[in-house]
């Protein structure tokens, strides 16, 4: 194995311990352990509950975007199956984002879906998605411009202007950017393609921020709703990098950021009470898709999922083999 690829493998679980670690070394001695179970035990009877609401909402409207959005280019498939399929690829997402949307793409691919329609609708789905998160910054934004500090305003005002800047290029097809493979595939779909996307998405991210909104009030965490729509983006982005273990430790240091100063009372059980939410949450949600994931990977879609993952990487290795001695 190469020096890359180890380091790919352990530096997200080096940052991750590294960051949560520093987080909870102030809270290291009695009195700090004393703070942490207080913030723990301010969280509501409801807590658990909504979380576990939150997750399943968040799986059904995502399986309803897979749907409609695969649907609407040529791919005939169920809700229920795509139910199943984004379910059991939830085992793909445990470590990492990016391995549950190649395990979508190669089950999506296994049942008749040309293989460039459908790298071609998973990407519009996460260039969607990006657009969206910068659509609600920018509206966050605009309704609360004083409650956000200068640094956040400047970086959603330059993504606002990036978002803008591609969709006119889509619009537009200027022939030396749509050429281009890498944007060819989205140019094709155009400016309507991308506004179906966007519709088809939205459930998703309402649920999304309904149960983010929902767990900070459990928590006590009064958070504006204007900065709320800046900094929830913030946090996904952040969770989502390639730079730690399911978000955890990058993503608890945004929110003390973000959310410590709304929480009223001592500095220390504030920074407590945020990162006891943020650890909660996390490990919440993990633990409820990967339950949902366990149980869609004993249906049939499941196990045809893994069958079909499993060829794919045997293929992948025998070709790799193949290739060894030529390249010698």
């Amino acid at each position: 194995m190469r020096v890359r690829d180890v380091a790919q493998r352990v530096l997200p679980w080096v940052v991750s311990v590294g960051v949560c670690v520093a987080l909870l070394w102030p809270f290291r001695d009695e009195g700090g352990r004393a703070v942490l179970a207080s913030a723990v035990g301010r969280a509501s009877p409801w807590t658990f509950p909504i979380i576990v609401l939150s997750a399943a909402a968040a799986w059904i409207t995502d399986s309803w975007t897979t749907t409609v959005t695969f649907r609407r280019f040529g791919t005939d498939i169920s809700f229920r199956e795509a139910c199943l399929t984004r379910g059991a690829t939830y085992l793909f997402d445990a470590i990492t984002p990016v391995l549950g949307q190649a395990a979508l793409g190669v089950m999506m691919f296994r049942r008749g879906t040309p293989l460039a329609r459908t790298v071609q609708v998973i990407l519009l789905m996460t260039v969607v998605f990006m657009i969206q998160l910068v659509a609600v910054a920018g509206l966050g934004l605009l309704l609360g411009q004083s409650e956000v500090s200068n640094l956040s305003g400047r970086v959603v005002m330059l993504t606002l202007l990036g978002a803008g800047v591609y969709l006119v290029l889509v619009a537009v097809k200027p022939p030396f950017v749509a050429r281009r493979r890498a944007f060819a595939q989205l140019f094709e779909i155009g400016v309507g393609g991308h506004a179906f996307a966007f519709a088809a998405r939205t459930p998703n991210m309402v649920a999304m921020f309904a149960g983010q909104m929902a767990t900070l009030y459990c928590f006590g965490i009064a958070v504006p709703f204007a900065p709320l729509l800046v900094y929830i983006p913030a946090i996904v982005v952040v969770t989502g990098a390639p730079i730690s273990v399911q978000g955890i430790g990058p993503a608890q240091l945004a929110q003390v950021a973000f959310f410590a100063g709304h929480v009223g009372g001592d500095p220390r059980v504030a920074e407590a009470t945020v990162i006891a939410w943020g650890l909660t949450t996390t490990v919440g949600h993990a633990l409820v898709w990967f339950l949902i994931g366990v149980g869609c990977a004993f249906t049939r879609t499941g196990r045809t999922l893994f069958a079909a993952t499993k060829s794919v990487l045997r293929e992948r290795a025998q070709l790799a083999a193949i290739a060894a001695p030529e390249s010698e």
